[in-house]
């Protein structure tokens, strides 16, 4: 078995603030006790630099990383994925 790895959206909010139904679905499932499934969250990294730093447009835009945040994130996710796939195999 090949292990299978979700990623968490940042934010469950679109441009005019109000709720996207999907992602809030999504969110509130893999916030469930569903065992079994690989979950990572990248919202704590996320708050640790601040929005301003990680997301474009000084934190306004929710739904694109600027540069540093996706260099931040991609070294975040690479190393969280090498985990969970060398505990799985």
């Amino acid at each position: 078995p090949v292990p299978v790895i979700f990623l968490k959206h940042i934010n469950v909010e679109g441009n005019d603030g109000r709720p996207i139904a999907n992602r809030v679905l999504l969110s509130d499932y893999m916030d469930s006790s569903v065992e079994g499934l690989n979950i990572l969250d990248p919202t704590p990294i996320v708050l640790e630099y601040g929005r301003e730093m990680m997301l474009e447009d000084e934190g306004v835009d929710l739904n694109h990383y600027s540069e540093s945040g996706i260099s931040i994130i991609g070294e975040w996710l690479l190393n969280n994925c090498i985990e969970i796939i060398g505990k799985k195999t």
